[in-house]
């Protein structure tokens, strides 16, 4: 078996990529780890061999703050806990709901104090994911979860789905989001014009390839099922 790695993105930024299943196909898992100035960690979308890194982790600093980005992000919530019990732990209600026995803070509509003057928060209104968008200021990144997709497919029935869904080979909303989650496009295209006032040159996602060139045209080309203006 291979062992995982951490993937250093930037100085203090690393992505750990994890194969994932969903219903016969392999969409992955990506967990984006942040460094902050104090030298704690900050890791969104705790995955599946996130123990595989543990070691790696500790040698980088404190983790300090788990976060579940949406209702869909929280299956190993509970073991990453388990492996740093003084950790805070992030999530929506919705997170609160399906773990009630975790020590759970919510994530509001602002991000908390702890860490919110180095990484901003939006939550992602007209939208019924329940998702929470983020941006590291210092490496200038977006990180989103279940919004964009940029994924090929390694095998059929992947390839199919994708094909289906209207993201195959490209940066997207699935057919899911633009069809079914839509609950007030207006205020979806508001959320979007607040995220283009960050200043971000990448884009990560949980599924698919990061952005790392025109990260800002690739985002609006994305949304403008929207009425997002450029």
């Amino acid at each position: 078996m291979k062992k995982v790695q951490l993937q250093p993105l930037t100085e203090n930024l690393w992505l750990l990529t994890q194969p994932f299943s969903f219903f016969g196909t392999q969409i992955g898992a990506r967990t984006t780890v942040i460094r902050l100035a104090d030298q704690r960690l900050w890791i969104h979308s705790p995955g599946p061999e996130l123990p595989g890194v543990y070691h790696q982790l500790r040698q980088l600093g404190e983790v300090a703050y788990l976060v579940a980005p949406n209702p869909f992000h929280h299956l190993f919530l509970p073991k990453a806990l388990q492996m740093f019990p003084a950790a805070i732990a992030y999530g929506p209600a919705a997170v609160q709901k399906k773990h009630p026995r975790l020590s759970l803070t919510r994530l509001e509509k602002q991000a908390p104090s702890e860490w919110g003057d180095e990484i901003e928060m939006l939550n992602l209104d007209g939208l019924r994911l329940g998702e929470r968008v983020f941006f590291d200021r210092a490496s200038r990144t977006l990180i989103l979860t279940d919004l964009l997709f940029n994924l090929e497919g390694d095998d059929l029935p992947t390839r199919l789905m994708l094909k289906a869904e209207g993201v195959k080979g490209k940066l997207g909303c699935t057919r899911l989001v633009t069809q079914l989650m839509v609950s007030d496009r207006q205020r979806l295209v508001r959320t979007c014009e607040q995220i283009l006032d960050w200043d971000f040159e990448r884009i990560i996602m949980s599924h698919g390839e990061v952005v790392s060139q025109d990260a800002r045209a690739a985002f609006i080309q994305a949304m403008a099922w929207t009425g997002l203006a450029a």
